[in-house]
């Protein structure tokens, strides 16, 4: 049986001692690099929010109708979001490098390498967004018949499209075939009712069209008609 004094006898104190130092130190590093990160990204997005200010981007989007495109999100809000993710996280993958986390970084530059995509997917969403909602503002204001209706399909597909193509950049390796499938099923399905809708809506045009003139003439060759019956 080993006693006390062997088994302090059989631990280096300095080995130990040193490691929790090292460990200490690299533990400090890392999470004031990671401050740091943190201050710096939010003092970037709140410069970006001040810069929207000036250039007065919502109130344009605002004058145009697209405030209301991003479901409760503004543009400036977006892009501020994104902004402070991609700086913090990129001071965080230095933090973890320079404290040797060898498991963190890595898993740190994975997140980071994934950015871009989610990034140019989020801009693709985006895009699409505003623009179904300007196309649905343009249908509302004219006097196309049905206009609400169009313009509400019409952003409708809009979004699904930008969606689909976002999917695979915000969610790498996403199966979108099922998407596209029921789009395209979608589409034929829409084409046909309004085929349908349009057909009957001018055969009951023509209908009543044709009844007035029957009327008219009926109306004008009465005098004719009661000397002949």
């Amino acid at each position: 049986m080993i006693t006390l004094p062997e088994l302090l006898s059989l631990i280096d104190i300095n080995v130990i001692s040193t490691n929790l130092l090292q460990g200490a130190i690299a533990a400090a590093v890392f999470l004031l690099i990671s401050i740091v990160g943190f201050i710096l990204a939010k003092l970037m997005g709140w410069l970006w929010k001040q810069a929207s200010d000036k250039m007065k981007l919502e109130i344009f989007l605002k004058n145009h109708g697209l405030h209301d495109a991003l479901l409760g999100w503004t543009l400036t809000g977006v892009i501020k979001f994104l902004l402070e993710i991609w700086i913090f996280f990129i001071f965080l993958g230095i933090a973890a490098d320079i404290a040797e986390f060898g498991f963190l970084t890595i898993m740190i530059s994975g997140i980071v390498a994934y950015l871009p995509g989610l990034v140019e997917g989020i801009a693709i969403i985006v895009v699409a967004l505003m623009f179904g909602d300007y196309i649905t503002n343009q249908i509302k204001d004219s006097k196309t018949p049905f206009a609400k209706p169009i313009g509400l399909i019409l952003e409708i597909a809009i979004a699904y499209i930008g969606v689909v193509m976002a999917l695979p950049l915000v969610l790498p390796g996403a199966n979108i075939n099922l998407l596209e499938n029921t789009f395209m099923t979608a589409i034929n399905a829409l084409f046909f009712t309004v085929a349908i809708a349009l057909g009957l809506g001018g055969a009951i045009a023509i209908g009543l069209g044709s009844k007035d003139i029957v009327k008219d003439i009926v109306k004008k060759k009465q005098k004719e008609i009661e000397k002949i019956i």
